[in-house]
């Protein structure tokens, strides 16, 4: 008897964990003559179909948030009434295995499905032209997506994190793919880019480990590939690379290794840099941790910030603790990461027998125990972030043979400790240079930068009103007049104090006056 009133006990629970969502568990907003699903009780559990009317009024949209964090729903039907989607209408609905949109919707807003955990298969219908930003965004359960034809531009972070997506099929019809669309896709293998492409945003394959082959068709205007490289259409600019492993040997054509282009990739040993390559972009081969060989031309000018962060290579380092690349042909030490420095550091003109030129981007980040720094001459760039919270240094002296300082070199106002920067006689020129140029272009077309200076010379610009006087427009100045007097050169006091308004009476056109003592 115990056992039956154990099973009698249990099946009740059982069936109700199966019962669909109730329509009451939903509220609706009427927007005119229509209706949309604003919110959802977060206590709704199993399948629910949503009505296409509501009180005899159609429902035409799912608000923005509408299911958000309905953990306990595992499939949703949409009405054909539907044609909108809103904003994170779905997000977080971590039980969410299936859901069925209709022909009739039209856009997906951003993060509509971001963090359906658990959706694994979806069909996106012909009627739909834009996909938002985040839309499917950490959808792990995602293994394959077809983009229909009426698609013309995939979102930012689109597909961002869905690491068990294997296949997407991208139709002709899209012209642009946003930044970080698939990073982290870490399941993906092969993807054909249409012609239609023309943008690529920055680290759209970050983390694709698995993307070993990409296909770029020869008539695409903008890109071509290479197996699993990216670039851009003559060859110069590499831009993807992430499933690349083993031994690599970049392409000759390649003269600019762009932003995260390796990162993360965990299978890539070694890399062949060619002559023709100048720089190297921020995170270029970051968290490529089995990555122990690099051989790195003297062509190199610039290496970004973290470029090199979290590999597997093995850097040399000077008795400061600072770590440098070495060319290929020794003759340049790249300054990499100085972040153990402390005390008073004096760079070496080189290192190893390499000349040391540049101080590389974030190579001093952070160095709290840094109070001084000699820069040797043989420094031609100082790159970003370079000095960046180094907030116990604080005067640093910048040699001739700088020609390049980045903006951000030592960081945001307040994120050091410099006060005093002591420039050469070339920077200094090439900065004037710079703002006269600023200030000449500025100026007026009824004055030169010359004249501008000569207004000033020896006088004061003053403000002019356009007064009416007898029942015409007038001209007027008004000046104060202090005399001052004095013992002591370095105080002065006011002795007498006069007010004078001036008609001018000038003749048409004039633009500028200023007030000049007389002779």
């Amino acid at each position: 008897m115990v056992m039956k009133f154990k099973y009698l006990f249990i099946l009740p629970l059982i069936v109700a964990s199966l019962q669909a969502a109730s329509v009451d568990e939903l509220t609706f907003t009427l927007n005119g003559n229509e209706y949309s699903v604003s919110d959802c009780d977060q206590s709704a559990s199993g399948s629910l179909n949503i009505p296409t009317t509501y009180n005899s009024i159609p429902v035409t949209s799912i608000g923005d948030y509408a299911f958000y964090d309905c953990s306990g729903l595992t499939s949703i039907t949409i009405p054909d009434s539907v044609t909108l989607i809103g904003s994170r209408a779905f997000q977080f609905c971590s039980g969410l295995t299936s859901i069925t949109i209709p022909d009739s919707v039209t856009s997906i807003g951003n993060g509509a499905f971001q963090s359906c955990y658990g959706l694994t298969s979806i069909t996106i219908p012909d009627s739909v032209t834009s996909i938002g930003e985040y839309a499917f965004q950490t959808c792990s359960g995602l293994t394959s997506i077809t983009i229909p034809d009426s698609v013309t531009s995939i979102g930012v972070n689109s597909f961002y994190g869905c690491s068990s997506l294997i296949s997407i099929t991208i139709p002709d019809s899209v012209t642009s793919i946003g930044v970080n669309s698939f990073y982290g896709c870490s399941s993906l293998i092969s993807i054909t880019i249409p012609d239609s492409v023309t943008s690529i945003g920055i680290s759209v394959f970050s983390g694709c480990t698995s993307l070993s082959n990409i296909v770029v068709s020869a008539s695409n205007p903008n890109y071509s590939s290479t197996g699993p490289l990216l670039l851009n259409k003559d060859g110069s600019t590499l831009i993807y690379g992430a499933g690349a492993s083993g031994d690599l040997t970049i392409p000759s054509s390649v003269t600019s290794i762009g932003t995260a282009v390796f990162n993360g990739s965990t299978s890539l040993t070694s890399v062949t840099i060619p002559d023709s390559v100048t720089s190297i972009g921020n995170n270029a081969f970051y968290a490529c941790t089995s990555l122990t060989s690099v051989t790195i031309p003297d062509s190199v000018t610039s290496i970004g910030n973290n470029a090199f962060s979290n590999t597997g290579l093995s850097f040399r380092e000077d008795t400061n603790s600072i770590k440098y690349l070495i060319s290929a042909s020794g003759n340049t030490a790249y300054l990499i990461d100085a972040s153990s420095a402390s005390g008073n550091v004096v760079l070496p003109n080189a290192f190893s027998g390499a000349s040391v030129t540049s101080i590389g981007s974030s190579a001093f980040l952070g160095c709290t125990s840094l109070t001084s720094i000699t820069i040797p001459d043989n420094i031609t760039t100082i790159g970003s972030s370079a000095f960046s919270g180094c907030t116990n240094l604080t005067s640093i002296t910048i040699p001739d043979s700088v020609t390049l300082i980045a903006l951000d070199a030592f960081g945001t106002f307040g994120s050091t400790g410099v006060t005093s920067l002591s420039f050469s006689s070339p920077l200094l020129e090439a900065a004037e240079a710079e703002r006269d140029a600023a200030i000449a272009e500025k100026a007026t077309a009824e004055t030169s930068l010359a004249d501008a200076r000569e207004a000033r010379a020896g006088s004061t610009v003053i403000d002019v009103a356009d007064v009416m006087i007898d029942g015409a427009t007038t001209q007027v100045a008004n000046i104060t007049l202090t005399v001052e007097q004095t013992s002591d050169v370095s105080d002065w006091s006011s002795a007498a104090t006069s007010d004078h308004t001036i008609q001018l009476n000038a003749p048409d056109g004039a633009s500028f006056y200023r007030f000049k003592m007389s002779e």
